[in-house]
């Protein structure tokens, strides 16, 4: 082989060497940020959990913090369908600083507003293929179905969409228009207060031929937790102190009512069943729940609880309280599934 041969044949060597070496490095880049992206969610057995702290929406699988939300301002609500993972809340639009009602599918996040106006979404419910979203945007109570926006107010007052529950070929909404509560089916308003007092309905739940709509009425520092069955009133609290209540469980004969009540000197978390009330916590430091939830025997619930200085996003299981969050910034948890 001769010199000019000799010289060549090492420079095509040393050619496909370099041209080898980056194209390993570039795959081991690229395998490298590949690696390090969330993977994609798959629901599996297990009790999953929604909420925010400071600003952040957060979701936690058995008590550890998960991936499964991305650039969330708040998570309100969690379902499992199936392998997937449904949270519905919030984002946020930076430059007018204004809420944009978001759910978010095995961590993709879709947007059901643009941020032209300020929007919240409170609740997701999934009916065979559809996916139905309530919450409100700019004053009026509206849900969506697969992205599509149904306004159940006009605007003139300001309304608010709090829960749902589709049953067949009805939707039930619960919510409020001005001071009164209210809920609708299908579009078509009934009220439950005469708006003497301020009142919302906050969660509603259909067994059977049976419509429960939970509701709060308040005036000074006195409010009332009540439920509707049907035409029938149900009041769990005298009155006397100030109360509110977020969520309902149905589960056979058993009604569960959710919230918190005030104590001599903070607020208890507290559930009601069958209208006897039952205390999470003993009055020393403020707590209240968001969600509850019945499987069998056992009892969940999901809210938050005071460490004395921030309010710690907190699960509690048969009572036993278990901290989600770390207590170094205020957070609440508002949501929960068992899968």
């Amino acid at each position: 082989m001769t010199d000019s041969k000799f010289f060549s044949f090492l420079n095509i060597c040393g050619l496909s060497f370099l041209l080898a070496a980056t194209s390993c490095a570039q795959n081991k880049t690229e395998n490298t940020k590949t690696d390090s992206k969330p993977q994609t969610p798959k629901a599996t057995a297990g009790v999953y959990v929604v909420g925010k702290v400071y600003g952040e929406a957060k979701c936690w699988k058995d008590g550890k913090e998960t991936n499964f939300i991305n650039n969330g301002t708040e998570a309100r609500s969690v379902v499992i369908n199936g392998d997937d993972i449904y949270i519905v809340g919030n984002t946020r639009q930076e430059s007018s600083y204004t809420d944009i009602a978001t759910y978010w599918k095995n961590g993709e996040a879709i947007t059901l507003t643009d941020g032209s106006k300020s929007a919240d979404a409170k609740n997701i419910v999934i009916n065979g293929s559809d996916v139905y979203v309530v919450g409100s945007e700019d004053r009026v109570a509206k849900y969506w179905k697969n992205g599509e926006a149904v306004s159940l107010t006009d605007g003139k007052t300001r309304a608010a969409a709090i829960d749902m529950v589709v049953n067949g070929n009805d939707v039930y909404v619960a919510g409020l228009e001005g001071r009164v509560a209210k809920y609708w089916k299908n579009g078509e308003a009934i009220s439950l207060t005469d708006g003497r007092y301020l009142a919302h309905a906050s969660a509603v739940s259909v067994v059977g031929e049976n419509v429960y709509v939970l509701f709060n009425q308040s005036g000074g520092d006195k409010a009332l937790i009540q439920y509707a069955k049907n035409d029938e009133i149900v009041t769990l609290t005298s009155g006397k102190t100030n109360a509110s209540a977020n969520s309902m469980f149905v589960a056979g004969d058993d009604v569960y009512v959710a919230g918190w009540e005030s104590g001599d000197a903070k607020i208890i978390a507290r559930y009601w069943k069958n209208g006897v009330p039952v205390s999470l916590t003993d009055g020393t430091k403020s707590a209240g729940i968001s969600r509850i939830w019945v499987k069998g025997n056992d009892v969940h619930a999901v809210g938050f609880m005071s460490n004395g200085s921030k309010d710690v996003a907190t699960y509690w299981k048969n009572g036993v309280a278990t901290s989600l969050s770390d207590g170094t910034k205020n957070g609440e948890a508002w949501g929960i599934f068992i899968k």
